[in-house]
């Protein structure tokens, strides 16, 4: 069986994902909640923080889906640099950081 990272799959998109092939892949989720997924495995971490420790897994990773996001749904002006900034390191950096532990 393939082994399948979900980053973010507490609800939403990554939560439907992960409960939709959890029959196909050995479910691996990371993020700030468990999404308490049965058959899954978790791993505490925040996308907005430091490095994914993709050592837990213990096996081939064959496929990574990314689906933390932030959003600030307000007029650009009223937007605050530090907003835009913290949405940026979720969304962007914190890709990064998942792509490279993988």
């Amino acid at each position: 069986m393939k082994n399948l990272l979900i980053v973010g799959a507490s609800r939403g998109i990554g939560y439907a994902l992960a409960n939709q092939v959890k029959d196909d892949f050995r479910v691996w989720t990371a993020g700030r909640r468990d999404p308490q997924i049965e058959g899954a495995n978790h791993i505490d971490w925040d996308a907005s923080e430091g490095s994914l420790q993709a050592s837990f897994l213990h096996v081939t990773l064959d496929g990574l889906v990314y689906c933390p996001g932030s959003m600030r749904l307000q007029t650009f002006t009223k937007l605050k640099v530090s907003e835009f900034e913290y949405d940026l390191n979720i969304n962007l950096m914190g890709a990064v950081r998942a792509f490279r532990a993988a």
